[in-house]
């Protein structure tokens, strides 16, 4: 398999799994956390900056590994040992820049999961909506 194919099938799986996961549910999370009064007005803020945040690793995941599918795509790819070195230059930039973003992501989940699983607004409410329902 030549690098042009290798990569557009790499290319192809690697964004597939970054579709199916990374891009849609982030928004759903504050939109949700708002609607039912989940987080505090300031832990909201703070929600939606690392939402935001997550936003950008989603999108620098996506520019990561467009240098080199635009030159594996262009008419001056070649299989000379010049073209195969600029390839993998791209190939180790692209490389670090998918780890960074997929670190950073993974950072971002770990921070909201934080924000709700120690949120005084939420543990205050639910305490309240307990000691209401009980006889």
């Amino acid at each position: 398999m030549n690098p042009q194919s290798q990569f557009r099938k790499e290319y192809t799986e690697k964004y597939l799994a970054l579709d199916s996961t990374a891009w849609w549910w982030y928004w759903d999370v504050e939109r949700e956390a708002q609607i039912f009064n989940l987080l505090s007005p300031a832990e909201l803020q703070l929600l939606h900056k690392e939402i935001f945040e997550y936003g950008d690793s989603v999108l620098a995941s996506k520019n990561a590994v467009e240098p080199l599918w635009k030159y594996l795509s262009s008419r001056s790819y070649t299989l000379s040992p010049e073209a195969q070195q600029k390839i993998s230059d791209l190939t180790a930039a692209m490389g670090k820049d998918l780890v960074k973003a997929n670190q950073d992501r993974n950072n971002h989940v770990y921070n909201i999961s934080q924000l709700f699983a120690h949120s005084v607004h939420r543990r205050l409410r639910k305490g309240l909506f307990q000691r209401i329902i009980k006889p």
